[in-house]
């Protein structure tokens, strides 16, 4: 057996994170797979917000697509042009737009914050994967 086909399955020293499975963002298309999402929701959730031809949606999609890989948080992405009255359920006058409650439950317009999905603290609020040093996950 090469160096490259060795089973390194036993050798998990207690310091190092293993990393959670990697998730996806679930793209909304309508109110009811919105709720359903939000029903089976287990902990934190994003909602972001964009729309077709959006320049900073696009700069911020890959941070958001971070979290949700990376972070225990269920992450919600709503095209404002398909899905409407989503967008003015929770007053959504720009995009991008990311909303964050603490659970499914409360993803309601009063109960909701607005937050930066580039800022660095916000991985905080989340259980993250740790990203080894010297290199970016």
């Amino acid at each position: 057996m090469s160096d490259n086909q060795r089973d390194s399955s036993f050798f998990n020293p207690g310091d190092l994170t293993v990393p959670a499975p990697a998730k996806a963002v679930v793209n909304i298309t309508s109110t009811e797979q919105f709720d359903a999402a939000l029903k089976a929701a287990k902990g934190a959730v994003l909602v972001d917000f964009v729309a077709k031809d959006c320049g900073h949606c696009d700069d911020a999609k890959p941070h958001v697509d971070k979290l949700a890989q990376g972070c225990d948080v269920t992450v919600l992405r709503v095209d404002i042009d398909d899905v409407e009255a989503l967008a003015d359920k929770f007053d959504v006058m720009g995009t991008p737009t990311t909303l964050f409650a603490k659970s499914g439950a409360e993803m309601v317009p009063g109960k909701v914050e607005e937050v930066d999905p580039e800022d660095e603290k916000l991985k905080k609020r989340f259980k993250c994967a740790r990203t080894p040093k010297g290199g970016a996950k």
